[in-house]
């Protein structure tokens, strides 16, 4: 899901939003962890691509914003974050 340079974190997010790939480099790979707020969703029926994609925008605000907020403290303070 993050591929790591000094500059840059890039989130591949596939543009199938249910479906997300995930890759790693190969060896051991610290996993660092930021929970933010949850998104409270009440499911239509059906819900409409509008729809969807409003809340997808929130999900990736709520990453950026988690990333801005402790990439510090993770010791990326000079990267930033790239969704691709």
């Amino acid at each position: 899901m993050f591929q790591s340079d000094e500059r840059v974190e890039k989130a591949w997010v596939k543009k199938r939003k249910a479906i997300v790939a995930i890759a790693l480099k190969a060896g051991l790979v610290a996993v660092c962890t930021a929970l933010g707020a949850p998104i409270e969703y009440h499911a239509p029926a059906e819900p409409s691509k509008q729809l969807v994609d409003e809340y997808h925008a929130k999900l990736l605000d709520g990453y950026t914003l988690l990333f801005e907020q402790h990439k510090a403290a993770f010791g990326w303070g000079q990267k930033e974050l790239k969704f691709v």
